[in-house]
């Protein structure tokens, strides 16, 4: 029987984006063994029949990152205790980590997928071009060593510039999303509701939506709605005092963390992600497929799930002038709204769905049974 090992960050990361490609996976016979930080989704992944290790007890980002050579061994006993004949490593600290364990274990098939290149390929402080340098050394280095999956063009132009071959990289768009759980729904809000659905972290955006939902409501009788928590470990997250002083000031309305998202979006008439950069967003993806009009910005990732003025708009980032004009043409056309969101349901249906993303990796773990 064959056995995959999935190495990702977080549970809460595996139940949200590879549960169905796990499923589909046991469903074709394959032993599926995951390897995280066990948090508060153990039993739904052990009920889907998912062997499950805790990577790391920790719950201090500072100590878990300090623990690279603790990790890394854990990584090769169980690499070498499991024998899988696929390794699938998750995020760049997830896949340089793994793939290092992975040339001290037994020969295996490795896939690492970028799923996005995260701050430190954003910002300009110092300490962040030094470890921009580094992280990229390392890719450089390791990632001939592997298959590389990719969810944007632009990353795959950064890795095929690394000087991997191009034969080893291949573009999937994301982890794709199920259309039956995401799907349209007759509004009946007496306000417009906005919605930026996301970690609270200023590289998302938030802050220029803010400032841009204070522009609007002095014109519009909208509300606004910033859905997902903040991350306390993550340098960059607001912190909640600051989310609750721009409810209390009427500016924005803060949801907080929602499991059921498609129950969310059932409530929203537009969606609104200003972000610096992505992989390709799981939000936009549910947003698309839920029949919403979209804003967001002309980055990587954000640019393969909307196609500027076809169901959405696509404006500069980091700059909160360029969400007025397009929130306003969809605020104030109704028709606008449906039509972009039919659209961009096609779009996922056509390109973007679960079963479609999900596919493509099985293919790709099949093949290497042909080699």
């Amino acid at each position: 029987m064959q056995k995959i090992l999935f190495i990702v960050p977080e549970d809460f990361g595996f139940a949200s984006h590879r549960m169905s490609l796990a499923k589909k996976m046991i469903a074709l016979g394959w032993d599926v063994v995951l390897a995280t930080r066990v948090n508060e989704h153990k039993m739904i992944i052990e009920d889907a029949g998912i062997k499950l290790y805790d990577l790391s007890h920790s719950k201090n980002n500072i100590k878990r990152h300090s623990n690279i050579f603790g990790t890394i061994i854990k990584l090769v006993l169980l690499y070498r205790h499991e024998r899988p004949d696929v390794i699938h490593h998750f995020t760049i600290r997830m896949l340089i980590l793994g793939t290092i364990a992975s040339l001290f274990s037994k020969k295996n098939h490795v896939i690492n997928t970028i799923t996005g290149l995260g701050s430190a390929f954003i910002s300009k402080k110092f300490k962040y071009i030094v470890f921009r340098k580094l992280v990229t050394l390392a890719l450089r280095v390791l990632l001939p060593n592997s298959d590389v999956t990719v969810q944007n063009n632009d990353d795959f132009k950064f890795i095929k510039e690394l000087g991997i071959r191009e034969s080893k990289i291949h573009l999937i768009l994301g982890s794709g999303v199920d259309t039956q759980q995401y799907c349209p729904h007759n509004k009946i809000n007496s306000k417009l509701i906005i919605a930026l659905p996301s970690r609270m972290l200023w590289v998302k955006g938030v802050g220029e939506f803010v400032d841009a939902a204070k522009n609007l409501k002095k014109n519009y009788n909208c509300r606004f709605i910033l859905v997902g928590d903040n991350d306390n470990n993550n340098p960059d997250s607001i912190n909640s005092n600051q989310l609750i002083e721009w409810q209390n000031e009427g500016t924005i309305e803060w949801w907080g963390h929602h499991e059921d998202m498609s129950a969310v979006l059932k409530k929203i008439d537009i969606v609104c992600l200003p972000t610096y950069r992505e992989g390709l967003p799981k939000a936009l993806l549910e947003a698309a497929s839920a029949g919403l009009p979209i804003v967001t910005t002309n980055v990587p990732g954000c640019r393969e799930v909307v196609d500027d003025n076809i169901n959405g708009y696509l404006v500069v980032a980091k700059n909160s002038n360029s969400l007025i004009e397009p929130l306003s043409r969809l605020i104030k056309s109704k028709k606008l709204r449906l039509a972009m969101g039919k659209l961009g349901r096609e779009k996922v249906i056509n390109n973007l769905s679960s079963d479609i993303i999900d596919q493509q990796n099985i293919d790709l773990y099949l093949s290497f049974k042909k080699l």
